[in-house]
């Protein structure tokens, strides 16, 4: 019951994350934003077509496979974007995460199938991906411009997302092993990955609403 309605709730914060990229992506000319929006986008509709089949009881661990291989080569080319717009060589981690995609698609179709969750490229692009993000973290520290890590373009949405890839990596490899043992406990750590995805998004939609804020800012000082 717990579980549903913490599903029912993050769908709800993911719906209100999309509305808010939709409405305010376009107007910022930062091209990872529009990404971000896109990102949102398919995340939302991932996460109802997941409620929909839960609820009806549906194995629908196909759908979490198709999301994961567009979630990190997603992730992959906004932080690409952010490196190359810090000025720093921190792409190449990106780089290693659309290379090894294809390859981890390969593995999990023919050795796990379609409808099986696919782990071992999970906890792959997790670890890839907090790799990426502490380097996004120490560039945004290492510049001269910053005078504030709250206002800076993506740090909401990174330190979202360097948290909850800390969660997945472990958990998921968990959830999968005590699903065949223990119920209960695989359904306690799903519960908590539902919980920190209610605040993964949130963290997103401010991050949003900041970068619309900044971009204002600008817009009305150019005018001055």
């Amino acid at each position: 019951m717990l579980l549903s309605v913490l599903g029912i709730i993050a769908l709800v914060i993911i719906g209100i994350a999309t509305v808010i990229g939709i409405v305010i992506a376009p107007k910022i000319s930062s091209l990872p934003y529009k990404l971000l929006m896109v990102y949102m986008i398919i995340t939302f509709i991932n996460s109802t077509a997941l409620n929909i089949t839960g609820s009806m009881q549906i194995r629908n661990h196909f759908l979490v496979n198709i999301y994961i291989y567009l979630r990190f080569p997603m992730l992959a080319w906004i932080y690409y974007l952010l490196f190359k717009w810090q000025k720093r060589k921190g792409y190449y981690l990106s780089v290693l995460l659309w290379l090894i995609t294809p390859f981890f698609l390969i593995y999990g179709l023919l050795d796990l199938g379609g409808n099986q969750l696919h782990t071992p490229y999970v906890v792959a692009g997790s670890a890839i991906m907090i790799l990426v993000i502490l380097l996004f973290f120490y560039n945004m520290f290492a510049s001269t411009e910053i005078l504030t890590p709250l206002t800076y373009p993506f740090f909401w949405t990174s330190l979202g997302l360097f948290f909850f890839f800390l969660l997945l990596m472990p958990s998921r490899g968990i959830i999968n092993f005590l699903i065949s043992s223990n119920m209960v406990a695989a359904r306690q750590a799903s519960i908590i990955l539902q919980a920190y995805n209610c605040i993964l998004y949130s963290l997103i939609s401010i991050d949003f609403l900041i970068a619309w804020k900044q971009t204002r800012k600008s817009a009305s000082l150019s005018l001055q």
